[in-house]
């Protein structure tokens, strides 16, 4: 089984290094307000709303390996992610997930 740390040459743990949330709807004025505080905004296709928020995990190393890999202490949704649960997830290119470049 193919796990992250395969891969960190290829992603540089991006999905590590930020936070996203799904909204149903999005005013002009609150689009502009999470863009002027760095997010990236995106109109989904089921046209909901998602937010990319920059923000480095904790736990994450200088050489871009999470210091709780193999522990129960890991988040549920850095466990979570696999082949089966990836439509949950912001997944960025190079994924190993299934991101194409």
């Amino acid at each position: 089984m193919n796990d992250c740390l395969d891969n960190l040459g290829v992603c540089g743990a991006s999905c590590c290094k930020f936070l996203y949330f799904d909204f149903k709807f999005l005013t002009d004025n609150m689009i502009y307000y999470y863009q002027t505080h760095g997010c990236t905004v995106s109109h989904l296709p089921d046209r909901s709303w998602r937010v990319l928020v920059p923000s480095r995990c904790i736990q994450l190393t200088a050489d871009n390996l999470c210091s709780l890999h193999g522990s129960a202490k890991k988040p549920f949704p850095c466990r979570d992610l696999d082949y089966k649960t990836k439509h949950k997830y912001q997944l960025t290119k190079g994924c190993l997930y299934g991101i194409e470049e």
